[in-house]
């Protein structure tokens, strides 16, 4: 799962964070959900643990109250394929239909990307911002197509 300053600061838009609701297992940049709570309005309090190797230890998790907004939820590959999938309202021939258009928009030969992307999440990260949004990555910030 890519946790890199770039990926955070990618995700860091409206675009993708207005469709997070929080639930265990989702990567932010304070650490992976490992519990939530959630309070009035947009409320949660949220139950993190540091990201990287999984260590046994007895210390506790660190707790945070924050609001939706006060960290940047960091889309797994998943769950930027199901944000895709919501543009079509899902089915077998749309999941089969997106893969094709995903494909075709990777190998297109009128795509100059601006940068590489280093994870499979920056992938399908760029590739929702610019069928969606009509916008693309330049390594420092989204631009329009």
């Amino acid at each position: 799962m890519d946790t890199s300053k770039q990926y955070i600061e990618m995700c860091d838009r409206e675009e993708i964070q207005k469709d997070w609701m929080p639930d265990a297992g989702d990567f932010t940049k304070n650490g992976i959900v490992v519990g939530l709570h959630k309070l009035v309005g947009e409320s949660f309090t949220l139950y993190l643990i540091e990201h990287g190797p999984f260590k046994e230890c007895d210390c506790p998790s660190h707790q945070f109250n924050l609001k939706r907004n006060e960290t940047t939820w960091l889309p797994r590959q998943d769950q930027l394929q199901e944000i895709c999938l919501k543009i079509w309202n899902r089915s077998e021939a749309k999941i089969f239909l997106i893969s094709n258009l995903f494909w075709a928009w990777l190998y297109s030969k009128n795509r100059k990307p601006l940068y590489k992307p280093k994870s499979i999440e920056q992938l399908w990260l760029s590739y929702h911002m610019s069928f969606k949004h009509r916008l693309t990555w330049d390594g420092k910030k989204w631009r329009k197509l």
